[in-house]
């Protein structure tokens, strides 16, 4: 993430893990907290995206399968 606390993603996306509706792409996207929200620090794995938002609030994306 960018140290204005905005966060960047690209690469494949098979389970939404990169927070947009595209599959597969070479784009860059932002990704935007729900608020307005700015990122704090994230966790990411092959399949699932976690985010610390500045007001404490833990947002999540990506394969559901363990939940």
């Amino acid at each position: 993430w960018l140290q204005d606390g905005s966060l960047l993603t690209w690469g494949k996306n098979n389970c939404g893990q990169l927070g947009n509706t595209n599959y597969h792409s070479g784009k860059i996207f932002n990704v935007t907290l729900p608020g307005n929200r700015i990122v704090e620090d994230i966790a990411i794995g092959s399949e699932h995206t976690l985010c610390l938002a500045d007001d404490n609030t833990l947002w999540a994306w990506g394969w559901n399968e363990h939940a």
